[in-house]
């Protein structure tokens, strides 16, 4: 049986070869949901330690109402993926989970 470090290296090995093959239809998926520069940077600033406030300040919008109805959609169509549950669920884009 192999040793933990095997292993680990081992899933980061199948982690990275995941990542490869989604890259296309993650390329795909900007280009049909980030269609304005706010969404954009809305998107780039989603590192699963800012609030849904926090990320629309940054992204120039008035308030968070635009993202609370996009950030679903954006997770549901695999883009963003959510991290803890309710209002204090947080938002991470996939391009930027560990690797």
């Amino acid at each position: 049986m192999p040793e933990n470090s095997e292993i680990a290296k081992r899933l980061d090995m199948l982690i990275k070869l995941s990542r490869m093959q989604l890259m296309p239809r993650i390329s795909e998926l900007k280009k049909e949901l980030l269609v304005t520069d706010s969404q954009r940077r809305a998107y780039e600033a989603l590192d699963g330690t800012r609030t849904i406030a926090q990320i629309a300040r940054s992204a120039g919008y008035r308030d968070e109402s635009t993202l609370r109805v996009l950030l679903p959609e954006w997770e549901r169509r695999g883009l963003i993926v959510g991290v803890g549950k309710g209002p204090a669920k947080k938002y991470v884009n996939v391009e930027n989970l560990e690797a």
